[in-house]
């Protein structure tokens, strides 16, 4: 994945398998394959991620600009 590093991605599906929102098959061969499903818990958070990324869509230019200008804010709304 772009935009992660391996130890940090590792770390977040860990906790994230620990909480109970996904769970890890991994596949004996080679080379060993890992794949992770969500489990019905996760399920709950749809509702919440929806409208985290409905947010992020309708802020995205707001953001890339300050992003830009080095995360100055203007204060403005």
């Amino acid at each position: 994945m772009n935009g992660i590093s391996a130890r940090v991605l590792s770390s977040e599906l860990k906790e994230l398998e620990l909480n109970g929102f996904i769970i890890k098959k991994v596949s004996v061969g080679y080379p060993v394959s890992i794949e992770y499903e969500l489990l019905p818990y996760s399920h709950t958070l749809e509702e919440l991620v929806g409208a985290m990324t409905r947010w992020g869509m309708q802020h995205r230019q707001k953001i890339k600009s300050e992003m830009a200008s080095g995360g100055k804010s203007s204060g403005k709304k």
